[in-house]
């Protein structure tokens, strides 16, 4: 965003050191975005309001063929949110300074939202989403989180989608962020109907696991002698945030979806599953291919555990956090080839230590910056900023302590 655009948006509105951290010893384990003409005086001083008010009014809603040519430099800001269970100003949903880890704002829930659940970011600096839990069997809401250039709190407004499509785990934005997506399986719905007069909600917590239940096989629950089988088709929802429209990408498939992420052209999404006979793995979705998930879709012929596909901005590369090995266990990011899942570079990697035979996931949460050139993930109090052209890693700061459960750069 240049900054002509910051000031006529803020007027109208009222308004390091490179480091590879190889071993890291830690207690915690953790689990699985011009042609020149003469204007008559009248005339050019009404094209300046104009300009001005289309940068403030629109230029949140970028049209397609602007999201497709990311910004020139990286996001000055990310938003994150402590782990899970941690009590903190804003409920751990804190705005911070992408260059020094610095916290610049909280973002409270607002009346009505119990907690935040999920983040994410679109090519413009100062727009974020968050899904935020509703008490009961109401459903979530989407709202639409707005800063000022210097990363402080100018608007936290609800938007279209998450009505009635149960507990939202993971959302992304396009790039211009005129469309959410999120995922959609019967656990997640399961978890937000009735079935018992005495037990109005399910008391599942998605986000983590049930004592003996591996993730993506979500346990049975009983009533009245009897069991119900929360598994159900796998779907994909992305609604326009202004419009209301939506669209489903439906399969027959059942189990659990996770961790979307756009290209920067809004067309394909990469996302994975876990707990499907079928669609086990990780997968790239052609949202202009039609309506039926797996036909849609590619999967990526990448083996081994791994979590949280962030897509390249041209949508040929895959980035993907692995856990790797038992003597030593390593937590890595790597780079695949989307088309052959071929491993191209290991980009960042951290070891553990305290017991090197078990798999241990260092860190389960990574993004990628609006230019397409950094990624960022979150590991043992530090945000580390990782250089795609070069490979090379800087940490800055990450006030408040543990990985958060889901952050947006």
């Amino acid at each position: 965003m240049t900054k002509t655009e910051e000031q006529l948006r803020d007027a109208l509105h009222g308004i390091a050191a490179a480091t590879r951290i190889p071993e890291v010893r830690t207690g915690e384990v953790r689990t699985p975005r011009v042609s020149s003409w003469l204007i008559p005086a009248t005339v050019a001083a009404a094209v300046v309001l104009v300009m001005a008010i289309g940068v403030a009014g629109t230029s949140l809603f970028r049209s397609q063929e602007r999201a497709a040519a990311p910004p020139s430099t990286p996001g000055r800001f990310f938003v994150a949110g402590a782990a899970y269970g941690q009590g903190s100003p804003g409920n751990g949903v804190t705005v911070r300074d992408a260059a020094t880890g610095a916290i610049t704002a909280t973002v409270p829930p607002p009346k009505g939202v119990a907690e935040w659940i999920a983040i994410t970011a679109t090519n413009d600096e100062t727009l974020f989403y968050l899904a935020g839990a509703k008490p009961g069997p109401a459903g979530e809401r989407l709202y639409r989180l707005s800063l000022t250039s210097a990363g402080r709190l100018r608007g936290l407004d609800p938007v279209n989608g998450g009505k009635d499509d149960g507990l939202i785990r993971y959302i992304a934005a396009s790039p211009d962020g005129r469309r959410i997506a999120y995922p959609v399986d019967a656990l997640l719905k399961s978890s937000r109907v009735p079935i018992d007069p005495k037990t109005p909600v399910l008391p599942i917590d998605p986000r983590k696991n049930a004592p003996g239940h591996k993730w993506g096989s979500p346990p049975p629950l009983k009533r009245n002698g009897g069991t119900w089988d929360l598994h159900g088709p796998i779907e994909i929802v992305v609604v326009d945030v202004v419009t209301g429209r939506r669209e489903v990408f439906k399969s027959k498939e059942t189990g659990l979806l996770e961790s979307l992420s756009w290209s920067a052209d809004g067309r394909r999404l990469a996302y994975s599953v876990g707990g499907a006979s079928g669609m086990d793995g990780v997968w790239v979705l052609d949202t202009g291919a039609g309506h039926d998930l797996v036909k849609a879709s590619h999967r990526v012929p990448v083996q081994g555990p791994l979590t949280t596909p962030v897509l390249s901005s041209d949508g040929r590369k895959l980035y993907v956090i692995a856990a790797q090995g038992k003597d030593p266990s390593w937590t890595r990011v790597i780079e695949v080839d989307v088309a052959t899942g071929r491993r191209l570079r290991v980009l960042f990697e951290q070891k553990y230590v305290d017991n090197p035979r078990n798999v241990t996931w260092m860190f389960t949460q990574l993004d990628r910056d609006a230019t397409g050139r950094f990624l960022m993930a979150v590991s043992d109090r530090y945000a580390h900023r990782i250089d795609l052209s070069n490979g090379q890693t800087s940490r800055i700061p990450f006030p408040g302590g543990a990985e958060p459960y889901s952050f947006a750069w």
